[in-house]
């Protein structure tokens, strides 16, 4: 359900139960690769006999990774990001806010990668674009 994922999406805890320093770093260095593959047109995505899909693609420091992860067709992960706009976050002075800030290509590239993922197989290197397009 796209207000699940979404609420999972905002608290920032979809891979949460990665602890280990040497995970955490894994994640900081495949959330850059992501961004970067993205940005150039430079992942494969392809989908597995079980219906997930699996995305290799390579970062700035030419590293190649893979992720293995759910699917999502385009106009789900519209319907997440459209919930994740729709919620609004507190500040830390109890000020609503907007979560606008969080749908950025780092945002979904750290905090749910199938939804980049899918925005990104329907729209290639203009990704950054559509996500934008769904902003405004």
């Amino acid at each position: 359900d796209a207000a699940d994922l979404a609420a999972v999406f905002v608290r920032g805890d979809y891979m949460e139960g990665r602890v280990s320093a040497g995970e955490m770093a894994y994640d900081l260095h495949a959330r850059e690769a992501r961004v970067y593959a993205v940005s150039n047109g430079k992942a494969e995505v392809s989908k597995r006999s079980d219906g997930s899909l699996s995305v290799k693609y390579t970062g700035q420091d030419r590293k190649t990774y893979r992720d293995v992860c759910p699917q999502y067709s385009e106009e789900q992960a519209e319907q997440v990001i459209a919930a994740i706009l729709a919620t609004s976050s507190t500040s830390s002075r109890g000020r609503a806010r907007s979560n606008k800030h969080l749908v950025t290509l780092d945002g979904l590239a750290s905090r749910c990668p199938p939804i980049l993922w899918a925005m990104y197989r329907a729209n290639g290197k203009s990704t950054a674009g559509a996500i934008q397009g769904l902003l405004d």
